[in-house]
């Protein structure tokens, strides 16, 4: 994917405690910015089956690109996640 993301860097970088142990990706240490783009992502741009909570790979990358200013082609990213609701059960568009 992106040479420079290191998901669990960048998850410890956005933790309110970064010397926590990380077994999982949950929103519930996050600073409240980032807690804020982790809600909206993993519930409006790119919602799921069920766990909310727990962050994605995708979900991620996605908050990454959004703090640091990328562009991104943002019909593509729901085109693809809606596609995905299509092929998995796991997926849940409203």
């Amino acid at each position: 994917m992106i040479e420079e993301f290191n998901k669990m860097q960048f998850y410890k970088n956005c933790l309110k405690n970064p010397l926590s142990k990380v077994r999982n990706f949950f929103m519930g240490g996050l600073k409240l910015d980032e807690r804020l783009i982790a809600f909206i992502v993993s519930w409006i741009i790119t919602p799921k089956g069920s766990n909310h909570s727990t962050l994605s790979e995708e979900d991620l990358l996605l908050i990454y690109f959004i703090m640091n200013k990328v562009r991104l082609n943002w019909i593509h990213i729901i085109k693809d996640h809606m596609q995905k609701a299509i092929r998995l059960s796991d997926f849940h568009y409203p």
